[in-house]
Order: structure tokens, then sequence, then C-alpha cells
């Protein structure tokens, strides 16, 4: 699937021009926080930030990391950047392509997108290092003890 930039608005962002960063001798281009945010507004069903929907917007975000894991990896490290609520509320003003959906829509979509993911692959499940806390606390055999039996 080819990757699509939305279209978006900088222009009621306090002080937008602090968010550029030097490019790799392209210029100024978007930091990595600023450009999740404009591809992942449209997600998370929240058109444009603003200090009335600062709360709802960050609570959409961490939800939608917890479930289905972050959305920037540093690509020479490979290590998960989680977006936090100072990010988000630094872009108060960003608007991105898309419409707002109520949170029961959001709630629906973020369901259904665990439900396709099924465990094993989710973020915390990961951190954990593919174990539960169950196994890992000794409650329960782990997958390789049990295979073992």
């Amino acid at each position: 699937m080819p990757f699509v930039i939305p279209k978006y608005s900088l222009a009621e962002v306090a002080d937008w021009e602090a968010l550029m960063v030097e490019g790799n001798g392209c210029g100024r281009q978007l930091n990595e926080a600023t450009a999740a945010l404009i591809n992942d507004l449209p997600v998370i069903g929240i058109a444009q930030l603003s200090a009335s929907n600062l709360d709802d917007a960050w609570l959409r975000i961490a939800a939608h990391q917890a479930q289905l894991g972050s959305f920037v990896v540093d690509p020479a490290t490979g290590r998960s950047l989680y977006l936090t609520r100072e990010d988000v509320a630094r872009h108060i003003g960003l608007r991105a392509e898309g419409h707002d959906q109520t949170i029961e829509a959001f709630w629906s979509y973020l369901c259904r997108r665990g439900d396709e993911a099924k465990g094993n692959n989710l973020p915390f499940h990961v951190a954990n290092g593919g174990e539960s806390l169950l196994a890992l606390s000794g409650v329960f055999a782990r997958p390789a003890d049990r295979d073992a039996e």
C-alpha cells in the first residue's frame, strides 16, 4: 500500500516554525511528532486539535498507542517512540484531513483493531517478552514450559 500524507495546516499552531527541523541536506522539514499527528489525527477521529478537545485527543492517542503500539519507530534503532500529552498540547491548532468522530466510533474502531491483532503482537505483550504477567509471575506455566510437558 502506498504511503499517503494527508492534507494539513499548521497555520493556527503557535510558533509553528519552531516545530520544523533541519533535514538531511533537504532543508527544513516536519519533525517526527508533527508528522505522526498529521497522519494519525484522522485515525483517532479528530480533525483539528484545540484547547477544548485536547483531553479527548490525548485519551484517544494514549489508548491507540497502548492497544496498537507507537505511531513512530526510530529507523536507526527500531525503538518505538511514543507521543506524550505534552507533544499533543504543543500542536494545538493543527488541522489534518479527515473529520471528527464520536468517542463511541473511535472505541468501536479500536476494539475492531484489537480483535484483529489477537493479543500476541500487542505492545504490552511484546514488552513482556511475549509472556503474560501471570506467566511471568509464576501463576501459570509459560508457553515454552507447557510445550516441554
